[in-house]
């Protein structure tokens, strides 16, 4: 019975061993894997921009430039953009435009 257990802890701590020095022979993606890469984007018809870029400025127009919005804006829609738009200063103690 002793013969057994010492045979039976042997082959588990070869078995551990091999199991974790043991390599997959699979090589290393060149790749990054975290790295995203966005969809190619799709046309947008002349009306489509067209009817999204009047409703933007409108918005921006009428909305963000009453409330002293300082900054920039950009909108873009499947991949293109739409409408960008900036105004204000870069420092706004010292009025640096």
């Amino acid at each position: 019975m002793p013969v057994l257990k010492t045979f039976i802890r042997l082959f588990l701590l070869i078995s551990i061993f091999y199991g974790c020095n043991t390599s997959s022979g699979k090589k290393e993606s060149v790749d990054d894997s975290l790295q995203y890469y966005p969809p190619t984007p799709g046309v947008l018809s002349k009306e489509e921009f067209r009817h999204y870029y009047r409703e933007l400025s409108a918005f921006f127009d009428t909305t963000l430039l009453k409330t002293g919005f300082n900054g920039g804006i950009l909108v873009a829609k499947n991949g293109s953009v739409i409408y960008e738009k900036y105004v204000g200063f870069t420092n706004l103690d010292k009025k640096d435009s």
